[in-house]
């Protein structure tokens, strides 16, 4: 599955890595990941690069069709309200 760009951005080779190691993990059934990087390399593109694969894959837990719950924790609201304003579900 394609990434969700928006304008001239492509991600950077380790994003790239990052959202396909995770979905390996998800595939494989871990039922926890954790993924951390240093500051500056895009951890809300990776993530909300990663929601948008499983939700158009529409992907749970239970395997039947219901909508997948996210919960984003953040301790920087401005990352919060940029998430919510680029990336619109």
């Amino acid at each position: 599955m394609p990434f969700l760009l928006t304008g001239n951005f492509a991600p950077r080779y380790y994003q790239e890595i990052a959202v396909n190691k995770v979905m390996e993990h998800v595939a494989d059934g871990d039922k926890r990941i954790l993924l951390t990087l240093a500051t500056g390399t895009g951890k809300t593109f990776i993530s909300f690069q990663i929601v948008h694969k499983l939700l158009q894959a529409k992907w749970n837990l239970e395997g039947n069709a219901r909508r997948l719950r996210i919960l984003l924790v953040s301790k920087i609201v401005k990352t919060m309200h940029f998430s919510a304003s680029r990336f619109s579900f």
